[in-house]
């Protein structure tokens, strides 16, 4: 077996816990018992003479007065196993007033932590019991704990097994992630900006919530992977409609494309507003500023840059305000619009 029971010296060992305290030949006996039940571990080489000094200085500590007695109590056991058993019992009763006291005082993250660090202390029904009363109050975990708190629910499927009232925290911390992310996300996307991290951290959440969840994040990272070109789109070609100019982004086919791929509210309206940024507003520009003498012979490249797109999207029918502009494409515009119909 390994990790045999830690109940003896694991001041030696690991400096985490205490190791008990004896009387007369306990130290001895002690010893004994952690090298027949830690074959293969480094407490097996301890030397015997270190093993007991150690143990007589942690007897004499008063602090270490309650770990001494409980772990006693497990040396007393007549198997390894059960030993080990007692330890763990022991380790997971020794937690239980930290939770409890976390709890009083409104630290919920503190106390989650400490009742998610292992399976196996559940098997002391103290220990479950209060980390069940902690379970119930998940949703009182402020959004800055949720992180960490959610990597517990992500690695805890053993412990969901022992603990349904845990699966039902991690369902219940998963939802206020879920919204969390989800706010932040369409911030993001409302302001044109596609944050991958964002992203990650939606999907994330709407996996562990379950449910249609996943399709509503991917759908929502589709928005934010749109809404980059869309800004830029928009944007540039307001500019340059207010400054006269007559370069139509190259953004505004490129997020057309994207946004025409989507089939949600969000993606139909910020399309229209592309459509109507790029070949409405900027259109009457070009059409304006390039329709004089740069039009005498051909049909400039900046106005079929417009026409092309009124056509390919029928923007006249969905933007009845064109008509006035398509009537005022010069003559050899004119005559491209007549071969098309």
């Amino acid at each position: 077996m390994t990790n045999r029971p830690r109940v003896i010296l694991l001041a030696l060992l690991a400096l985490s816990i205490a190791a008990p305290g004896c009387k007369g030949g306990d130290c001895e006996r002690a010893y004994d018992a952690v090298k027949k039940c830690s074959k293969g571990d480094k407490a097996a080489k301890i030397d015997k003479a270190e093993f007991v000094s150690m143990c007589e200085k942690v007897k004499a500590d008063p602090k270490q007065k309650e770990s001494f007695e409980s772990d006693m109590a497990c040396m007393k056991e007549d198997s390894c196993e059960k030993m080990e058993a007692c330890a763990k019992a022991q380790r997971a009763r020794s937690r239980v007033k930290a939770i409890a006291e976390a709890s009083a005082a409104g630290k919920w993250k503190d106390a989650f932590d400490d009742c998610t660090l292992s399976e196996e202390y559940f098997a002391d029904e103290t220990y479950k019991a209060e980390c069940t009363k902690v379970f119930a109050n998940a949703d009182k975990i402020t959004v800055e704990g949720l992180s960490s708190i959610m990597f517990r629910c992500k690695s805890g499927e053993k412990l969901k097994q022992v603990s349904p009232e845990f699966a039902k925290a991690c369902t219940t911390l998963a939802g206020g992630q879920l919204t969390s992310a989800q706010k932040a996300a369409t911030a993001a996307r409302d302001a044109g900006k596609n944050d991958y991290k964002l992203c990650h951290d939606l999907k994330d959440a709407a996996a562990q919530a379950g449910g249609d969840a996943a399709a509503g994040a991917q759908k929502l990272c589709d928005e934010m992977a749109a809404s980059e070109d869309a800004k830029k789109a928009t944007d540039e070609a307001r500019a340059n409609a207010a400054a006269k100019k007559t370069n139509v982004p190259y953004q505004c086919d490129s997020s057309a494309e994207k946004l025409g791929k989507l089939d949600t509210e969000w993606a139909k309206k910020t399309l229209d507003d592309v459509y109507k940024a790029c070949f409405v507003e900027l259109g009457a520009v070009v059409i304006a500023e390039k329709g004089g003498k740069d039009a005498k012979y051909v049909c400039p490249y900046e106005i079929k840059k417009i026409t092309d797109a009124v056509a390919k999207h029928d923007l006249a029918t969905r933007f009845p305000e064109l008509a006035d502009t398509m009537k005022k494409l010069p003559a050899k515009c004119q005559e491209k619009e007549k071969d098309k119909k």
